[in-house]
């Protein structure tokens, strides 16, 4: 049997640590976006692009919110993904 449903896809490339997101808060700067922006043009709360931004979480996206990020930020989905990229740990 199959689901109608939209299946939420984790944006999980090396997940993020639990420091501050810079690259994604520097491209929403960059684009003079606020983030209640950000909330009402992907259907979040402030507070969930708040968690983006300290790496306390990263985005469930379905496809379609994925597609609204990328045009959004203005980048395609390799951009979206090194949004989210955790950097490597330097030694």
């Amino acid at each position: 049997m199959t689901s109608n449903r939209r299946e939420q896809l984790p944006l999980e490339v090396g997940l993020m640590d639990v420091s501050r997101n810079d690259e994604f808060v520097n491209r929403r700067k960059e684009l003079k976006l606020r983030q209640q922006d950000v909330a009402d043009a992907l259907g979040v709360t402030t507070r969930t692009v708040q968690k983006w931004e300290s790496g306390e979480h990263i985005p469930e996206f379905s496809p379609d919110k994925m597609a609204d990020f990328c045009r959004l930020f203005q980048v395609d989905i390799d951009g979206l993904a090194a949004i989210f990229r955790q950097p490597p740990n330097s030694q």
